[in-house]
């Protein structure tokens, strides 16, 4: 998709990803103090929920995606499968332990 194509607030969102840490900080820093600056402390208040809430959608997807992606990593499966291994060797050294204490 060309950037023509993508709206604003992704080009703004793909712009901010580029930052360090510490620029992305001073970026967020600054635009809460310049909304802020006009608005009355109820108004200060809804829009931090506003904000808020958007991030916790951010929050959301982005942790369901880490989550599917993880899901069908081969990696994933891999630990699955070894920890199931695992699991019947530890049944197996039981059950010697248990004749061992049958002598």
């Amino acid at each position: 998709m060309s950037d023509n194509k993508i709206n604003p607030i992704a080009k703004l969102s793909n712009m901010l990803l580029e930052l360090n840490a510490y620029e992305f900080n001073l970026v967020a820093m600054l635009l809460g103090y310049i909304i802020a600056d006009d608005l009355g402390s109820y108004a200060q208040s809804s829009m931090g929920n506003f904000f808020e809430s958007v991030g916790q959608v951010l929050e959301t997807i982005g942790a369901q995606n880490q989550y599917l992606e993880q899901k069908n990593d081969k990696n994933h499966k891999e630990i699955i499968n070894e920890l199931y291994n695992l699991a019947k060797r530890i049944d197996k050294i039981d059950l010697i332990i248990e004749q061992f204490k049958k002598l």
